[in-house]
């Protein structure tokens, strides 16, 4: 029996398409655990599709303000490492960025990365800083499946939370636009914590606020260095999401990987969540007042 058809059920639910590849070098066999009660995730390109939206509002703010002008190529990396060098994990910025506004970290952020590139224009940033934002508000989106999810997990009594790098305020907001923060029993943000992902402490503070044990919780993120590595080594159980060709072959590898949230009803943690979803339906179609 393949490593797949060891840890998914025969049969995913309608239009769940499951990621059969078992080119899974280094992965550690899900241990025997107790029944998961908490299924905490990652935000940015997990529950969120951030990067998309970023790199399109970017790009929109920039042609909004600059018309014709095209931007520096080298505009999209000094923007990371301006955020980095002011409010990453150990700068001088870190738990300021706590109580930040999207705001002020947007323009501090634009300041710098203009000045890093000799355009310092009186106004410049002010007026990139407003355009991204509105079109950052107008098109960010929660993941696929990321409500079906939560709503899921929390209606059959699991318990719902995040796990997140970034500014606090900024991430909160993130949530509650998109309808997703209602969904989570807890929200832990590493510059609230005093702590990044993948320092198992972060993990660890997130289960004492669960009252869980690390093997009744299963985390969920895209990233392997920060997700898979920080819950790996603190015992949880890990799931991937989107994991790149290059990912699937690092080591230590995700207890599981899944193409979307869709499919992660599918896997053998979750399993007791898929039958009493596909019980709903079958007593929906019956005639029954239950359904999903």
């Amino acid at each position: 029996m393949s490593v797949v058809a060891k840890y998914l059920i025969p049969q995913p639910p309608r239009g769940l398409q499951l990621d059969n590849s078992d080119k899974r070098r280094g992965r550690l066999k899900a241990p025997d655990r107790h029944e998961i009660a908490g299924v905490f995730f990652d935000v940015d390109d997990t529950l969120v599709a951030h990067t998309t939206a970023r790199v399109a509002a970017a790009q929109e703010s920039w042609q909004v303000v600059m018309g014709d002008i095209p931007p520096p190529q080298a505009m999209a990396l000094r923007s990371w490492q301006a955020y980095q060098e002011t409010f990453g994990s150990g700068a001088a910025g870190f738990a300021e960025a706590a109580n930040l506004t999207p705001e002020e970290i947007t323009l501090r952020v634009t300041a710098q990365t203009l000045a890093a590139l000799s355009l310092e224009v009186e106004g410049l940033a002010e007026r990139l800083t407003g355009a991204y934002l509105a079109a950052e508000a107008r098109l960010l989106q929660s993941s696929p499946g990321a409500v079906q999810a939560l709503s899921a997990l929390r209606e059959r009594g699991l318990l719902t939370g995040v796990i997140t790098n970034g500014p606090g305020r900024v991430q909160r907001e993130k949530l509650a636009a998109l309808g997703l923060l209602p969904l989570l029993d807890i929200v832990v943000v590493d510059t609230e914590f005093g702590l990044s992902k993948p320092d198992p402490a972060i993990f660890g503070h997130a289960a004492d606020l669960a009252g869980l044990s690390a093997d009744r919780l299963l985390f969920v993120g895209d990233n392997h260095s920060l997700d898979v590595c920080g819950a790996l080594a603190a015992g949880w159980t890990s799931v991937q999401v989107c994991p790149s060709e290059s990912e699937k072959l690092q080591s230590p590898a995700a207890h599981y990987t899944i193409r979307s949230l869709w499919d992660l009803f599918v896997l053998h943690p979750l399993r007791r969540i898929y039958t009493s979803v596909e019980s709903a339906d079958a007593a929906e179609v019956g005639g029954t007042d239950e359904g999903f």
